[in-house]
């Protein structure tokens, strides 16, 4: 039951709380004006106001969003393909995760009725002996690019050295970008549309959006909640796509344990 100064809180804030119901409506644990005040009754009652206002900094991909942004990003590979060389999708990673279903959206999105410009990691073998394709990958996301470089090094042997090779990615960090980029010698050039630099850290002094009592708050809520507190390579990221949450999130948006994130990576 919430104690009667959540009940005050839910009512006074009733406005805020329908609005983020709307705006994060469209993911995948369907949350509700009920979900976000249940999620709010783990803080103590004094901290109800540094709950709020963190899920109003929720940075949230909803579809339509994502949408939009991979018709920028085919608008931004037309742009790069300036030797019309035959481009070529690839997911950025194992069938059935997050890249490959972006893969399906980007084709609908940008009215691409060539499925046999859209493969799988699988089929790269296939086209090895090509030297005229500009090989694109799909991703959502890039954090710290372990994880890029870690398939990259598994991938890179069946990629013909003559051809473009591209990871895209809706948004990554700044130092995620230069890890891969450098990790992979230049091979592997990144496109994005948003990059997420220092002030993007939840808990980093450069984040001028909290102060330093509320991050420290947030921080010992985190803590509290465990699961990777600051997320993987305390990436510290309040960032959300509308069918996952990176695990470069911080903890209690995303975790599933003592603590139940809003947000968790496996409902």
């Amino acid at each position: 039951m919430p104690s009667r100064t959540q009940r005050s809180f839910f009512q006074e804030k009733s406005g805020d709380i329908e609005a983020l119901a709307r705006n994060f409506s469209g993911y995948a644990t369907n949350i509700d004006e009920y979900s976000i005040r249940s999620w709010l009754a783990q803080f103590d009652d004094n901290h109800l106001d540094v709950g709020l206002k963190l899920l109003k900094h929720v940075e949230f991909y909803k579809q339509p969003r994502v949408v939009h942004e991979l018709q920028v990003l085919h608008e931004t590979l037309e742009q790069i393909n300036d030797n019309q060389r035959e481009m070529i999708f690839c997911a950025f990673g194992q069938a059935g995760k997050s890249g490959d279903s972006l893969l399906h959206t980007y084709r609908i999105a940008n009215h691409i009725p060539t499925l046999s410009s859209f493969i799988h990691l699988t089929d790269l073998p296939d086209y090895v002996e090509r030297e005229d394709l500009m090989l694109v990958f799909v991703d959502d996301f890039i954090g710290t690019g372990d994880q890029a470089l870690k398939l990259w090094e598994k991938i890179q042997g069946v990629i013909n050295e003559e051809n473009q090779v591209y990871l895209m990615v809706l948004c990554a960090t700044d130092n995620g970008i230069r890890h891969v980029e450098e990790g992979t010698r230049g091979r592997l050039s990144v496109v994005y549309n948003t990059v997420l630099h220092e002030d993007s850290k939840l808990f980093s002094d450069s984040n001028i959006k909290f102060t330093s009592e509320e991050k420290a708050i947030l921080r010992d809520y985190c803590m509290k909640a465990g699961s990777d507190p600051e997320g993987y390579g305390k990436s510290q990221l309040a960032l959300i796509f509308y069918y996952r949450a990176p695990d470069n999130v911080i903890s209690i948006l995303r975790c599933d344990t003592k603590w139940k994130g809003l947000f968790p990576r496996n409902p």
